[in-house]
């Protein structure tokens, strides 16, 4: 039957035959059945295809389509079974976040827009062609060599290594680049949130295990990506504060339980790898630590020397000693890095297999982002779980968990993420500390 139209039917089978259970739908909305029913609160399992999307990845073969044969895939992998049915859960709990909406600044978001439009409007009488036009880059390269400021290219990575020529001229023409810079990420995502604005919210969809790792994505408008600044446009409902708690170097502390490197574990408990890293390689730690955080993490997943060279701007070289200073002090930590290369599958902590692994160098990343995002889900169903009646999980943000919560309860909602968002690898402890935000969205 089609499911959206039987309210009552759900009302008699969820009251009394099914009850503390889940239902497995194909097709129907998480949304639309709690609507139909009359039962708020219900927790289904909302797709039949989490499973085989947990099991497979969403790069590996196209679903059966029935859902018979994606339930047969939990059912002959009884670890990755249990791992599907608490995926499926968070999807059901994200489908709620969905319907709920996030409500938007109109007024703010429409003024940034403005602004923008003749920030650009500004650049272009002066380049007398659109800057921000890909197909304008040849153009906008030799205009900033004509005016003395010379670059590899016009993204952003690029742009750090620049040389700026002595004069008036050259520090305007930067100047002005910079903003073009500042535009060329900013302007369509809030062109993007404008688009999808219903009403003063928009209705991202977030989606786990849309990437391989299993992290949660979000579509229509994407969330995920959205740069710092323009957060602010993205606040609680009236009567209600967001809170928040992210994970304190998550994927450095799971190479340390993974690898079993100790000297890494104890120096992210009681140091800071990274301003050392910056200190060893010759740098200022405390001005460069954010810098060296990302050369770090970049570098445990593959990132080329040159990326590094283009972060720090200095030459190839330099780059190289760079990163060889920086993992000196953790050879367990590299040895394990090293090591993983290869397509085969193993099963994670969490009992999943690990997604399907199609290029060999790719491993380390997969392994280390999909055990992150494991620990993750765990956190956030727990947190879910545990809330007060009138918060809820705002948005999933990497390995941040946002909680819209009536101002009555943000107490309440700080001491449940302070128990349940901190988190085990092995033996490597991965602290998350709830922060209030306030009405406003912004970046910790």
């Amino acid at each position: 039957m089609e499911l959206r139209e039987h309210g009552a039917f759900l009302e008699q089978l969820w009251s009394h035959e099914l009850t503390n259970h889940r239902l497995w739908t194909r097709t129907a909305s998480v949304v639309e059945l709690i609507k139909a029913s009359g039962r708020p609160g219900w927790t289904w399992v909302r797709s039949s295809t989490t499973p085989w999307a947990v099991h497979h990845s969403s790069k590996g073969p196209a679903p059966a389509g029935t859902a018979e044969s994606m339930l047969q895939v939990a059912r002959t992998d009884p670890q990755s079974g249990r791992y599907a049915i608490e995926a499926s859960r968070f999807e059901a709990v994200l489908a709620n976040s969905t319907a709920r909406g996030i409500k938007v600044d109109v007024e703010r978001l429409n003024a940034t827009l403005d602004e923008m439009e003749r920030t650009r409007q500004q650049a272009t009488d002066l380049m007398r062609f659109d800057p921000l036009d890909e197909a304008n880059e040849g153009a906008v390269i030799r205009w900033l060599a004509d005016r003395g400021v010379h670059v590899d290219g016009v993204e952003s990575e690029k742009w750090g290594s620049r040389q700026v020529e002595d004069g008036a001229t050259a520090l305007a023409t930067e100047s002005m680049y910079e903003k073009v810079l500042h535009l060329r990420r900013r302007l369509p995502k809030v062109r993007e949130l404008k688009f999808h604005m219903r009403r003063g919210k928009v209705h991202t969809t977030l989606t786990p295990f849309a990437q391989i790792s299993g992290r949660v994505s979000s579509t229509g408008p994407a969330i995920n990506n959205i740069a710092k600044d323009i957060r602010h446009l993205l606040v609680a409902r009236p009567g209600h504060i967001l809170v928040t708690a992210d994970y304190d170097g998550v994927e450095p502390r799971v190479l340390a339980a993974l690898s079993g490197d100790h000297k890494l574990a104890h120096d992210l408990a009681h140091g800071d790898p990274y301003v050392d890293a910056a200190e060893r390689a010759g740098f200022d730690g405390k001005k460069l630590r954010q810098v060296f955080k990302i050369i770090m993490i970049s570098t445990m997943y593959g990132a080329s020397v040159g990326q590094t060279a283009r972060m720090l701007g200095c030459k190839t070289s330099q780059a190289q000693a760079v990163r060889d200073a920086l993992w000196r002090p953790y050879p367990v930590a590299k040895a394990w890095l090293d090591a993983q290369y290869g397509t085969e599958r193993v099963r994670l902590a969490s009992g999943r297999m690990l997604g399907v692994v199609e290029e060999q160098h790719a491993r380390a990343n997969l392994l280390l982002q999909s055990t992150a995002y494991d620990l993750f889900q765990k956190s956030a169903l727990d947190v879910h779980d545990n809330l007060p009646k009138g918060a809820h999980i705002w948005l999933p943000m990497h390995d941040e968990l946002i909680i819209e919560a009536p101002e009555r309860e943000v107490d309440e909602v700080m001491d449940v993420l302070a128990r349940f968002m901190p988190t085990q690898c092995e033996n490597v402890r991965i602290n998350a500390t709830p922060v209030v935000l306030g009405r406003n969205w912004r970046a910790l």
